[in-house]
């Protein structure tokens, strides 16, 4: 792998922690991402057994994953439309791409419920921020 992306990911990694406040057994980063649009979606087990939401707020997450993705296209890793980050409380991480189409948003919270139930799995009790 490259330097510039071995850096990248420890610095997505730092993010996810900081994000959730440290204590945690497992945190999920899940993005879907093209050219001109993206989402991205946080979900970190404190240590309940129900995962959290976190939103990342001032978008500085997303930004470094933006950049991972044009870092990937310029090594020739390819255009990943979608990536699943996970990290772990040791500090252990890996990261998938994925290339499906996900040129249908109408089909993102579909999308998002079938990567829940594949990666947090299909009983995952998750706790919502509070709408404002």
């Amino acid at each position: 792998m490259n330097n510039e992306i071995e850096a990248l990911n420890s610095r997505i990694g730092q993010a996810v922690s900081d994000l959730v406040g440290g204590g945690f057994r497992k945190a999920y980063v899940h993005v879907e991402m093209a050219d001109d649009y993206g989402s991205l979606g946080l979900f970190y087990d404190p240590g309940t057994g129900a995962f959290h939401y976190a939103t990342d707020d001032d978008d500085a997450l997303f930004d470094l994953f933006a950049e991972l993705r044009r870092r990937s296209i310029a090594v020739g890793m390819g255009a990943w439309s979608q990536a699943t980050f996970t990290l772990d409380g040791t500090g252990t991480f890996t990261i998938d791409f994925g290339f499906d189409d996900i040129s249908d948003m109408g089909r993102g919270a579909e999308r998002r419920q079938q990567w829940i139930a594949q990666h947090l799995g299909a009983g995952a009790r998750v706790v919502w921020p509070p709408s404002p």
